[in-house]
């Protein structure tokens, strides 16, 4: 029995899994000042490399974390370092070769000063995606078996194809009274649309900066302003659905001196232009011949089918109050947040999404010292959905700013950039090989049975060895899909 094969060019998942990660370690100051107190950081978590294996993944990244301290003498300074560090992941049915994202959301994060500098401690969700986009391989047939009938199943599938890639810089004067030196940033960029026109993709939304600066005295303060932004990006495909995803690089400030009022601001940002290619797969799920005996051998399969994305920008105000302990505020200096998604569902076109932002405010006593605290400030986002999403997958930034304070308490303006990615997983059953068997003798002679609901002649054909053409031109007035209990006659 020489089989025949088709090859069938669709993403399958493999694998999906979350763990926890501690990552620890020593953060170096570059210049070598030894911080007295670390008011406040920043970190993200770059994944450098995923590779697959027997039924595990290998991850390899580092965590990128922007220091905000004050040394020995009471200088504010700010400086960045990162962590290296690996880990290996559970992945059931992983093999070499497939292909693995890994999702990092910080759960936990602190620096503590050291000599060197700092040091890191952090807690780390990992989810994992283990895909396999090699073609799938599934039963076309038997050579010189003119009886084999196929079932078919028609599956739709959406496809997502990176078709523009391209880093930009982008350059804005910031007006900033009486700003001498700015000592740290950080910040969001949100694509709020994305047009295909005169053969490129025309992106705009808006970049949010949060910076800490000094005045002439050394005091510290925050600023933060909106940029907005619109840029072209060359694309190489007409593939419907045209979306744009963005990245943060590098962020620069640079004051200006306090005479002139302004702070020059660089960024550098990529930008990925994704379209949705829509196929139709027809799926081998069953076979049968009249007159050779095999089993069907069958693969449980789950498609990704991707359907588009959406980003969204909030704004959240919210009180955080001071710790009953803490010395009273006399003045906030800056507030930081890190958003950690709890929830995301999708439901009749709308995205509920609901999360903590995990808050750390900097403030000064009546004494002139510094004191940090921090509050978990729970929050809910609504953006919208696009048709027959049953996955959300959710990424988040924020940046935070005092807007008002009394002396036990400070109010906080979050700006909240949510990015989503909608999929579906379509799962079903393929015919991926088949087994020849001993053939049972046959009977003869007429049969009245009684389908199930949903069955159709193919179904009744298999269970009695015989065409279908067979059963539909001696149930002529049988409408498939047949009903439960719907009598047919079968000619043995």
């Amino acid at each position: 029995m020489e089989l025949i094969w088709k090859e069938i060019e669709a993403e399958r998942l493999i694998c999906r899994t979350k763990e926890q990660v501690s990552i620890n370690g020593v953060l170096p100051s570059p210049d070598g000042r030894t911080p007295r107190e670390i008011p406040g950081c920043t970190a993200k978590v770059v994944i450098d490399e995923a590779a697959t294996g027997t039924d595990m993944v290998n991850v390899r990244g580092r965590i990128c974390v922007s220091v905000t301290a004050i040394d020995e003498s009471g200088v504010p300074f700010a400086f960045e370092s990162a962590a290296e560090f690996t880990h290996e992941m559970e992945a059931k049915n992983a093999m070499a070769g497939m292909t693995a994202e890994v999702r990092p959301v910080i759960q936990s994060l602190t620096v503590t000063p050291s000599p060197e500098g700092g040091i890191l401690s952090a807690s780390v969700d990992m989810e994992l995606i283990v895909v396999n986009d090699a073609p799938l391989r599934v039963t076309g047939g038997i050579s010189g078996v003119e009886d084999l009938e196929t079932k078919y199943e028609k599956v739709c599938v959406c496809r997502r194809v990176q078709v523009g890639r391209e880093d930009l810089r982008l350059r804005e004067e910031i007006a900033a009274e009486g700003v001498e030196d700015v000592i740290s940033a950080e910040g969001a960029v949100c694509v709020r649309e994305t047009v295909f026109e005169q053969g490129a993709a025309t992106v705009s939304g808006t970049v949010t900066v949060s910076a800490v600066t000094l005045d002439g005295s050394g005091r510290m303060a925050q600023i933060v302003r909106q940029i907005p932004f619109r840029e072209r990006i060359a694309v190489d495909s007409k593939a419907g659905g045209l979306y744009c995803t963005a990245e943060l690089g590098s962020l620069y400030l640079r004051a200006l001196g306090a005479e002139f009022a302004v702070i020059a601001m660089e960024a550098e940002i990529g930008f990925t232009v994704y379209g949705i290619q829509k196929s139709e797969l027809e799926l081998p799920v069953d076979a049968f011949s009249p007159t050779i005996a095999f089993d069907c051998l069958k693969e449980d399969i789950t498609f990704i089918s991707h359907t588009g994305a959406a980003a969204a920008q909030t704004t959240i105000r919210e009180t955080v109050y001071l710790p009953a302990s803490a010395p009273e505020i006399a003045s906030p200096l800056f507030a930081f947040a890190r958003p950690v998604i709890t929830e995301a569902a999708a439901e009749n076109g709308t995205l509920n999404i609901s999360g903590v932002l995990l808050t750390t405010v900097v403030y000064e006593s009546d004494t002139g010292r510094s004191y940090t605290f921090m509050d978990e400030i729970p929050f809910e986002a609504v953006t919208e959905a696009g048709a027959d999403v049953d996955r959300a997958d959710v990424e988040s930034s924020c940046t935070a700013s005092i807007t008002g304070y009394d002396t036990g308490s400070v109010q906080v303006q979050y700006n909240l950039v949510t990015e989503t990615q909608f999929s579906r997983e379509i799962r079903c059953s393929a015919a991926v090989g088949l087994a020849e068997t001993e053939r049972k003798e046959k009977s003869s002679g007429i049969v009245v049975c009684f389908a199930s609901e949903g069955e159709t002649a193919f179904d009744a054909a298999k269970r009695w060895s015989v065409p279908s053409a067979d059963v539909r031109k001696i149930n002529p007035d049988a409408e498939e899909p047949y009903k439960e209990g719907q009598g047919l006659i079968i000619l043995l």
